[in-house]
């Protein structure tokens, strides 16, 4: 089935949601081998020329799924179609949008068939919101964690200019990380970004060095504008950049006399999860550090490097949190929903008894799970590793060297061995295939790379012939001289074939990507079959451990209480009253 129904512009929400929807659409139709759709923003490679490609009515992509691109100053005719996946808040903005679809178009259709209307697919109730609110709400400029660190890290530049700081080596040398840190990211810019081009006189002048010795009041609001709103960040763990942010905030705190309490407050709330988090063996190494930044005392009064230090361990455990304990924010509520003191008092007083009563259950039942968890990791550890057939146990400070068939008996014994026979295989053939990607990736790197200059030489020769098209031939008294024209006109016109010349160079080498592209895209998936047939396998060994250890539970009469939760192997089986594992004294031996 052929697809015939004008160009469209979806505006997406952010680049990931782009690349989502045009997965979708690749998925549904692979045989246009990805070009039909396309992702169009700051964040995609030759952008300018996939948006004169798409003005083009005859050139692919026919679908832009733009992210804050299209939104605005470009005329395209041909659109048809306005797809709203994305909330718009502000009415101007809004209304520009729409403006993309407006353009009359004729002959669209065939001779006498004229472009007469387009459609909006409204996804997300734009227009309902308008009803309702019909001024809108402007959109306030809001930062990014990325944008808030590397601000922080400019102030830090600024205050450590002072010589009290210079004359310490630790604070000089740290200066001058952070500046050699935002020279990396500048020179690390993607060149072909219509949005990074737009900054070029800002970032030619911060690629200096000598313009980072002193930052003036101009240069600090240059470098906040222009330069720390295009930088990316190599972190893409968001509690871990929250870290850093409160961290750096509490360090420009520090040396600028500011109250640093609220930052404080909250890393201690985050250190307190690290905490919880016993069972990790990155956690435990840090036991130490973690227990000292678990006091407020400690971001209070510790030495500026040693937080640092504390800084740059501790953000790499962030990763590990799984429900980080959100900001406490103080709202003003008026005095009808404000709780009675009686009522708080109460509540209180039931906390405690709550707390009391239950603290001799919650340490049965938690040594009760990591039982439970480290027998479940040892079992899974055994089979799908191929490295070692025998384990280890502790007893009483004494290791002790176990065959595998006697810690997991022989029927998972038997489910290790089908494990391993398979997976070798599957994994061979997945290893092949990736060894195959990254060959043409390389290749086309390549040619994207020497596109990119035919395209750079073309531009060069073409503003070459703009030039002497400019220039007015005169002779020394200022008159029309017929010669120099002659010359003139042969210099416009060597440039012009130049510059047509690299075109068709470049034209000739983008064709040699289309084949390796489809190679890609056949290679991509069969990967994905590789790498969806490796996870069945894991999920069929998973239910197969599953079995072995249900027979086994079953075959000891051992019954996992109720109020445990769930792992991956043992279930609750039956409903178990949480009173008799505080009476019995066999499960009191936990304790």
């Amino acid at each position: 089935m052929e697809i015939s129904f004008g160009k469209t512009i979806i505006f997406a929400r952010n680049h990931k949601h782009a690349e989502a929807i045009v997965k979708v659409f690749d998925s549904i139709y692979p045989k246009y081998n990805g070009m039909f759709a396309r992702v169009i923003d700051n964040q995609v490679n030759y952008v300018s020329q996939l948006i004169e490609d798409f003005q083009n009515p005859n050139k692919m992509p026919q679908i832009a799924v733009s992210v804050d691109m299209l939104d605005t100053g470009i005329d395209i005719p041909e659109v048809l179609n306005l797809v709203f996946f994305k909330p718009v808040k502000s009415k101007i903005k809004f209304w520009q949008m729409i403006g993309r679809g407006t353009r009359l178009c004729k002959n669209l259709f065939g001779i006498d068939k004229h472009k007469q209307q387009f459609y909006i697919f409204d996804c997300c109730r734009n227009f309902e919101f308008f009803e309702e609110n019909a001024r809108g709400i402007e959109a306030q400029s809001v930062q990014s964690l990325t944008e808030k660190i590397y601000n922080l890290k400019l102030d830090l530049i600024v205050e450590l200019e002072n010589i009290n700081y210079q004359s310490q080596e630790e604070y000089k040398n740290y200066r001058e990380e952070l500046v050699e840190e935002f020279l990396k990211k500048i020179t690390e810019l993607n060149t072909n970004s219509f949005i990074v081009r737009n900054k070029a006189v800002y970032i030619d002048k911060f690629s200096n060095v000598d313009n980072w010795k002193h930052i003036d009041n101009i240069s600090y609001v240059e470098i906040k504008e222009n330069i720390i709103p295009i930088l990316l960040s190599e972190e893409f763990d968001e509690l871990a950049k929250r870290f850093d942010n409160l961290v750096y905030g509490l360090q420009v705190g520090r040396i600028t006399g500011k109250s640093t309490s609220v930052q404080g407050r909250i890393l201690v709330e985050l250190v307190e999860e690290l905490k919880k988090l016993g069972t990790i063996p990155e956690v435990v190494s840090e036991k130490d550090r973690i227990e000292k930044a678990s006091e407020p005392e400690y971001w209070e009064k510790s030495d500026f490097f040693e937080i640092e230090k504390t800084r740059t361990i501790l953000k790499e455990l962030m990763k590990y949190i799984d429900n980080p304990p959100r900001g406490i924010y103080n709202v003003d509520i008026r005095d009808e929903l404000k709780v009675s003191e009686k009522k708080e008092k109460y509540k209180n007083e039931y906390e405690n008894k709550v707390k009391s009563h239950n603290s001799k259950l919650e340490e049965v039942k938690k040594n009760i799970e990591n039982f439970i968890i480290d027998s479940e990791n040892r079992i899974e550890n055994s089979i799908k590793s191929a490295k070692n057939f025998n384990s280890t146990w502790s007893t009483h400070g004494t290791n002790v060297s176990v065959p595998i068939s006697i810690l997991l008996g022989n029927d998972l014994e038997e489910v290790k061995g089908y494990y391993e026979n398979i997976v070798k295989v599957e994994l061979t053939n997945l290893n092949t295939i990736k060894s195959e990607e990254n060959k043409i990736n390389n290749e086309l790197k390549r040619i994207n790379q020497q596109i990119e200059q035919y395209y750079y030489e073309a531009d060069s020769y073409q503003s070459q012939a703009t030039r002497w098209a400019l220039k007015r031939p005169t002779n020394f008294w200022g008159n029309y001289d017929e010669d120099k024209d002659d010359d003139y006109r042969d210099n416009r016109e060597y440039c012009n074939n130049e510059a047509q010349r690299y075109r068709r160079m470049a034209s000739d080498e983008s064709m040699k990507a289309d084949p390796l592209q489809k190679e890609l895209n056949k290679l991509k998936i069969k990967r994905e079959a590789a790498e969806n047939k490796l996870k069945l396998i894991d999920e069929m060994v998973d239910e197969m451990i599953k079995e072995v250890i249900g027979e086994e539970l079953k075959k000891r009469e051992i019954v996992i209480p109720s109020f445990l939760p769930g792992t991956k192997y043992f279930k609750p089986l039956f409903k178990v009253e949480e009173s008799m594992y505080l009476t019995d004294p066999e499960l009191a031996s936990f304790n």
